[in-house]
């Protein structure tokens, strides 16, 4: 065992693979929990709706689905696989796209 490496210890991941406020992003003003209050407003709680008429077997209208899409498409793109996709993407990417851009 070398000395600068520290000794296992057996964790529950909840206690390992834990983020508080993973959304709250700060300001000049302090915390701000815009972004989640965005996300709940703009495909959350229009999906409950949605969700609401799926459970009590009720049809839907195109806008159900319409929110029903965005809802699971905002879903995936929380994930941390999908920012590791992401990352990976741009890195490949965005250097070209941005020395082909940039035309003193």
């Amino acid at each position: 065992m070398h000395p600068r490496v520290k000794t296992w210890e057996q964790r529950s991941p909840q206690g390992v693979a834990f983020h508080r406020d993973l959304y709250t992003s700060v300001n000049e003003h302090g915390e701000s929990d815009e972004f989640e209050r965005w996300l709940e407003r703009e495909f959350e709680a229009p999906a409950q709706v949605a969700i609401g008429r799926v459970l009590r077997d009720e049809p839907l209208q195109p806008r159900h689905w319409q929110h029903l899409g965005r809802y699971a498409v905002c879903q995936q793109l929380r994930t941390p696989q999908d920012f590791i996709e992401s990352m990976q993407r741009w890195d490949a990417t965005l250097p070209g796209l941005m020395t082909e851009s940039w035309r003193p």
